[in-house]
């Protein structure tokens, strides 16, 4: 039997804590992708979450839209940047510098697109 420690036991340390949460939708088991996501039965429909290789990326008027299952093409395309990998930052940049750039280009609208068997 498998027991889990809840942030109760130590600290009381949560997500909320600092304001942050990590998501998944996408990973790889033994070298074989597998997409993840939630989908609960017992929601409407609103805490139905990304599917699969997630890629940003421009339509033919510059405007951002989510990608979701993206080839591994469009993933290597969008405007998603790795930070972190492994327990190591590969890149560290601060909210303000976030913020300017969101400034510099306008702050677009993001839609999401649709995906082959997902509803939105």
């Amino acid at each position: 039997m498998v027991f889990g420690v809840g942030s109760y036991t130590y600290q009381y340390v949560t997500r909320d804590t600092f304001s942050s949460a990590v998501k998944a939708t996408y990973v790889e088991v033994a070298g074989s992708g597998r997409d993840i996501f939630k989908d609960p039965v017992t929601d409407s429909g609103t805490k139905r979450s990304a599917r699969g290789r997630l890629a940003v990326l421009r339509d033919g008027d510059g405007e951002l839209y989510v990608q979701q299952q993206a080839t591994p093409e469009q993933e290597a395309a969008s405007e998603l940047v790795e930070v972190w990998r492994d327990g190591t930052f590969l890149r560290r940049e601060g909210f303000a510098e976030i913020r300017a750039r969101l400034r510099a280009a306008a702050a677009p609208r993001v839609r999401i697109a649709a995906t082959a068997g997902v509803q939105r």
